[in-house]
């Protein structure tokens, strides 16, 4: 059997690898929330547009 033959498993992505859409989520509302509520973080915030909350998920 060569290499060519072998099928080998697909490969996580690191989307995947970093726990998909949930754990993602997670990290962007973290983000935001220092960025709102931690005076060191107020020039970052001050770069991003204002949150837009109406989008439904």
């Amino acid at each position: 059997m060569t290499e060519a033959n072998i099928e080998q498993a697909p490969q996580p992505t690191a989307f995947e690898l970093v726990g998909g859409e949930e754990r993602v989520r997670a990290l962007v509302d973290q983000f935001y929330d220092l960025m709102d509520l931690e005076p060191e973080f107020a020039a970052l915030r001050a770069l991003h547009p204002p949150p837009v909350r109406e989008f439904p998920l």
